[in-house]
């Protein structure tokens, strides 16, 4: 599969009900046309930004869209003045330090057969039916996608059809400030790119088949999903994300485990890392997918409960 390509299968992990939030954010690039884009937004509008302090530092939180359009552009003066004032930018991930070919590499170990089996020997009946009669409307003969793990290729659909409704990792937020950094800030990472690969490959079967086939109900959907979610972003509507967030689970009890491993764990230990930042005599932007954010089981409350409530700007 062609490398380039790969790199922006691996800015996925969107944000949106059928996909559970993980980034890979996309290394290489080019973040043509924002320095053209300076039109201010009013100062009195909620952005999806949030500030925490502690007597010694202060942290600016800013809820990612992984993959955008250029119309997100201009953003907010709060949060390019929050960026411009911090010492340190923290992404979840920076692929930017890492080869394309290492990441394909990996990328293909965790998710490729290499056992000899294929995706139908993995299925149930049900799940493989409505796969092969999606890919026969795309078009796609299911014998090119047989070598693909179920949550690799979910991945794969969700990707390329966000790609076709015109969405960008080069335009997304996490590749916005990676860009910015590059020459005068420090770059520190929440996760690691092995981790957040483990995540998808340690799913059990079932929940591999769950993710796969959630993916292919809801993949007509994706274009209002997404549309709805920059809107609420744009509004720092927290309320409309955590809902468009948490529909997957409340319509399906039975993805608790997959959320509660790919959003609820991770938000604790994110937290951690961000409290652990409050100690130091730095000042941080940190740049996290906004699905992380929202709820009782969101970064900001976790920080509210150990006593460092946030502040939305």
């Amino acid at each position: 599969m062609d490398i380039r390509f790969m790199k922006k299968i691996l800015t996925v992990f969107f944000l949106t009900l059928i996909s559970i939030t993980i980034v890979f954010v996309s290394a290489v690039l080019p973040q043509s046309g924002f320095d053209l884009l300076t039109e201010s937004i009013s100062e009195e509008q909620k952005s999806f930004l949030w500030k925490v302090q502690s007597p010694t530092s202060t942290i600016h939180i800013l809820g990612s869209m992984h993959l955008a359009k250029r119309s997100l552009y201009p953003l907010d003066r709060k949060i390019e003045q929050a960026f411009d004032k911090s010492d340190i930018l923290v992404v979840e991930v920076n692929l930017s330090s890492l080869a394309p070919a290492f990441i394909l590499k990996k990328f293909n170990e965790k998710g490729i057969y290499q056992d000899g089996t294929t995706l139908g020997d993995h299925l149930t009946d049900e799940t493989f039916s409505r796969l092969v009669e999606k890919m026969n409307r795309l078009g796609v003969d299911i014998n090119q996608l047989n070598m693909f793990k179920p949550w690799c290729l979910a991945m794969n659909l969700v990707t390329i059809e966000l790609l076709r409704l015109g969405f960008n990792p080069s335009k997304g937020l996490d590749q916005y400030f990676l860009n910015k950094a590059q020459s005068n800030k420090d770059i520190l990472e929440l996760e690691t790119f092995e981790f957040q690969l483990n995540l998808f490959d340690d799913f059990t079967e079932a929940q591999q088949e769950l993710f796969l086939f959630s993916t292919l109900v809801d993949l007509d959907i994706l274009k209002n999903q997404m549309n709805e979610m920059i809107s609420a972003w744009k509004t720092g509507d927290v309320g409309t994300m955590e809902r468009i967030l948490r529909k997957g689970l409340e319509e399906n009890p039975e993805l608790l485990p997959i959320y509660d491993k790919m959003f609820f764990q991770r938000n604790k230990t994110m937290a951690l890392k961000i409290e652990e930042f409050l100690g130091t005599r730095k000042d941080y932007f940190v740049v996290v997918g906004a699905g992380h954010l929202v709820g009782k089981e969101g970064i900001i409350q976790l920080l509210k409960k150990r006593g460092y409530p946030p502040k939305q700007l």
